[in-house]
């Protein structure tokens, strides 16, 4: 008779267990049902990057500013993860993006979530996240600081776009490409640190950078947009890697205060509007018998001529 009376406790306990996974499992869906539609390379980052942050090496995360709280957010088809789409409710002018909402691992900042928030100065990511979606954080004009952690392996077109106050930013390890006007229009960027695995520059992507002064491109770039420096009236020079084949269109135009420039031997086709308005240039430094050599005669630039070898 005991053992009878046992058994049936252990079944009522068992049968509530079962009741409370599916009540769980029913909130988890409305959550899922109600967070916004985002754009379809959104979902393409979210499959990728979900995979991706498997391989992190997860570190405490010690928030530097408020934690945000009321962020908007959608769940990622991993059904764990969720990208951020929006300010939400948050009324803070500089937070910290917390690691998890509603259970769910943050992983991606969504295109547009943070577009023309103009009230923005301060912004921390956290460790998980691995993709910055388009438009991100476009016409964020009092965004001074943002801490990107190295994890991020993507960062879409037009990210930072028009951050006039944005004054310098370390790219991650990880990224591989800068896509088009990632950086477009930010008008008080003195430095960046592009790191050595980048093979691409993309179109336009630092076109307006009116305070650039210098830049470090590394050597295992091989092609650079056309516009990619178009405006950056500040850069005094730049060294092109030898991986690099091609000067596009109005790659240079009106950098009004670069004085010399090197072309390297594998370069083999130079728009010729590349240096238009370079006012200032005064070298170009060359090899002798090279397509570059044979441009700069060419195109007016005879003068300034300075051969490498």
């Amino acid at each position: 008779m005991r053992k009878k009376v046992i058994s049936a406790i252990a079944l009522a306990i068992l049968s509530l267990s079962l009741m409370a996974c599916e009540n769980d499992t029913s909130k988890d869906n409305d959550i899922a049902d109600d967070v916004n539609v985002e754009t379809e390379e959104d979902d393409k980052n979210e499959e990728n990057t979900s995979e991706k942050t498997e391989d992190v090496v997860k570190e405490p995360y010690n928030p530097k500013y408020e934690l945000a709280t009321g962020l908007e957010y959608k769940v990622n088809s991993d059904g764990t993860s969720c990208t951020i789409t929006g300010i939400g409710t948050c009324e803070l002018t500089e937070f910290s993006i917390p690691e998890e909402i509603d259970g769910y691992r943050v992983t991606s900042i969504g295109s547009n979530a943070f577009v023309f928030r103009d009230s923005l100065t301060s912004i921390e990511i956290p460790n998980g996240v691995t993709s910055i979606g388009s438009n991100a954080f476009f016409g964020c004009t009092s965004l001074i600081s943002i801490e990107i952690p190295d994890g991020v392996t993507s960062i879409s077109g037009h990210a930072f776009e028009a951050c006039s106050s944005l004054t310098s930013i370390k790219i991650p390890d990880g990224v591989t490409s800068l896509s088009d006007n990632v950086f477009a229009d930010c008008s008080s960027l003195t430095s960046i640190e592009i790191p050595d695995g980048v093979t691409s520059i993309g179109v336009c992507a630092f076109v307006d950078c009116s305070s650039l002064t210098s830049i470090e491109i590394p050597d295992g770039v091989t092609s650079i947009g056309g516009g990619a420096f178009k405006l950056c009236s500040s850069l005094a020079n730049i060294e092109i890697p030898d991986g690099v084949t091609s000067i596009e269109v109005e790659t240079f135009i009106y950098c009004y205060s670069l004085t010399s420039i090197n072309i390297p031997d594998g370069v083999t086709s130079i728009s010729s509007n590349a240096f238009n308005d370079c006012s200032s240039l005064t070298r170009i430094k060359v090899s002798r018998g090279s397509y570059a050599e044979t441009w700069a005669q060419d195109n007016g630039f005879d003068d300034k001529i300075e051969y490498i070898d």
